[in-house]
């Protein structure tokens, strides 16, 4: 699960800062400058500088906060329009917060195109009073790959797949981790490795009926909660797995899923709606979901699924999965 609500709010930037910005050359549009992309500001009233674009007749600057609730999806906060003689304007002051995540980019407004010209976008982050995080780790005492206990489960599965099994709110118990280890063993390299962390947690805020979550700011660690575990817990680990191999090096693919398999009404609300009925009713809610609802039958049902949606099942074997079937 990567959002259950506002699911609009992301795909508007996805939509724009994908499908809008790439077909644009930055080349001849206006680009920011300064906070540098990367960049860990010291002051929550930065200056944001640009180029110019010698076919502007105005400027709109855009800013986006990663949202610490939404999965870690970047949320529109707010937008500044500027004279074509200007490229620069200093935020102002409430506008930003410490510790935060941002994405700006700048549209070039026209007197020939509605849309404008897109320039690139660039991430930065505030860090007044910066806050030292260190997640927990269970307790990995030297030992061989004993498969029979916890100790020699948390290393083979280090050892085997680069996956680190961490203990947060909640801890990893031998059962889960031999469910875990033998999911781990079905599936290919090239999607095991999108994931580098599995936190072990006992509930989220994100709701009591949350099995996993992916947070899109940290795509290659997924967290699995009691409900999870209990429920279905190679079935969700494939799910978020899923959303980590999305996230990592892999978007054109999930792109090439929402083309292939659902259409757009409206670009700018994120009024999508399949082509055909996803599988599940929860790979309703969205393209993304579609996928990793579709990853996680082919692994754990994949008879299911080649009977319910066979194109679903071969775009899975041969993007998703390197051509290995169950």
């Amino acid at each position: 699960m990567i959002t259950k609500q506002n699911f609009s709010f992301y795909l508007i930037a996805i939509l724009l800062f994908s499908f809008l910005i790439l077909p644009f050359s930055s080349a001849f549009a206006a680009n920011p400058v300064s906070p540098a992309s990367g960049e860990v500001l010291k002051t929550l009233t930065p200056e944001l500088s640009w180029s110019a674009d010698k076919d502007a007749v105005k400027y709109d600057i855009w800013i986006l906060k990663k949202s610490k609730k939404m999965f870690g999806l970047y949320m529109f906060l707010g937008r500044s329009i500027r004279d074509a003689a200007e490229t620069k304007t200093k935020v102002k002051t409430g506008t930003l917060e410490d510790n935060s995540d941002y994405l700006w980019t700048v549209r070039t407004i026209t007197k020939s195109s509605a849309i404008g010209n897109f320039g690139k976008t660039f991430k930065f982050s505030t860090a007044v009073n910066p806050i030292h995080q260190t997640p927990q780790q269970p307790t990995s005492p030297d030992t061989s790959a004993d498969l029979n206990t916890v100790s020699g489960l948390l290393a083979a599965i280090k050892a085997k797949f680069g996956i680190t099994m961490e203990n947060g709110t909640a801890e990893w118990v031998l059962s889960s981790l031999r469910v875990a280890y033998n999911t781990l063993s079905k599936l290919p390299a090239k999607f095991y490795s999108c994931t580098k962390n599995i936190q072990r947690i006992s509930t989220t805020s994100l709701g009591a009926g949350v099995g996993g979550y992916v947070n899109s700011g940290d795509p290659s660690r997924l967290y699995m909660t009691n409900l999870g575990v209990n429920y279905d817990l190679a079935g969700i680990i494939v799910h978020e797995m899923t959303h980590c191999f999305q996230f990592n090096g892999n978007y054109s693919t999930a792109m090439s899923w929402a083309n292939q398999f659902w259409t757009a009404r409206n670009s700018y609300n994120g009024q999508w709606q399949p082509v055909s009925a996803p599988p599940t009713d929860y790979g309703r809610t969205n393209p993304l979901e579609d996928m990793a609802e579709s990853v996680k039958l082919y692994v754990t049902s994949a008879s299911t699924l080649k009977y319910k949606d066979s194109a679903r099942y071969d775009f899975v074997k041969n993007y998703v999965m390197n051509g290995m079937e169950f």
